[in-house]
């Protein structure tokens, strides 16, 4: 469910810059697409409302599935240097050229979590943006928001997710670009013989992904 919790933020922080949302509409988003169809009913059925109800049905498509190709630079290097490839922008704009145009592929995906870099790349042989590659074929763009683990302070070996700070602008940056939905994670650490989880890390963890 982190993929609605970030999806919340992509379109209720939009819709509440521009006083189309009230703030005490927010608290009745949970993170299922039910409540989401309900809640923004209940807040006018704006404009953003509708997009925001279209977008959850097109991602739940029955018989579909939602892809992650949101590696980090860093993770899509191991990939590369599976087949002897250099890590570097033209080779990782190949890979996802290679992904994004294969024929057919659409059939079985309604939507797709990008990377930063990805989002902001075009592919390889036309100049067509991913975005626009994405939306063309009827599937609909994601991008990861979250800015990776980091260390919990007050409990040894366990984590939070980071990037909070700053959310809200890099939503609307996201979805000018062309986002629809977002993806925000949590990493639980699960070893009962070392009391993990601790309930500092779950409350941690379920304030960032509310």
């Amino acid at each position: 469910d982190g993929w609605i919790g970030g999806y919340h933020c992509l379109r209720i922080q939009i819709a509440m810059r521009r006083g189309q949302v009230g703030k005490s509409r927010v608290s009745h988003c949970r993170q299922t697409t039910t409540s989401c169809a309900d809640a923004t009913s209940r807040a006018t059925m704006s404009t953003y409302g509708e997009e925001l109800r279209a977008t959850a049905l097109r991602l739940s498509t029955p018989g579909k599935g939602i892809l992650a190709a949101d590696e980090s630079t860093g993770t899509i290097g191991k990939r590369l240097a599976s087949i002897g490839l250099e890590n570097t922008l033209e080779h990782r704009v190949a890979l996802r050229t290679l992904l994004f145009t294969a024929p057919g592929w659409e059939k079985y995906v309604s939507g797709v979590i990008l990377f930063d870099e990805t989002i902001r790349s075009t592919g390889k042989s036309d100049g067509v943006s991913f975005v626009e590659e994405l939306t063309k074929r009827g599937v609909v763009p994601g991008i990861k928001v979250d800015a990776g683990v980091v260390a919990l302070p007050g409990s040894e070996d366990e984590t939070t997710t980071g990037g909070l700070d700053g959310l809200g602008a890099r939503c609307k940056e996201y979805y000018d670009i062309g986002a629809r939905f977002a993806k925000w994670r949590a990493v639980i650490n699960i070893n009962p013989a070392r009391g993990f989880p601790s309930e500092l890390a779950v409350r941690e963890n379920a304030n960032g992904l509310a």
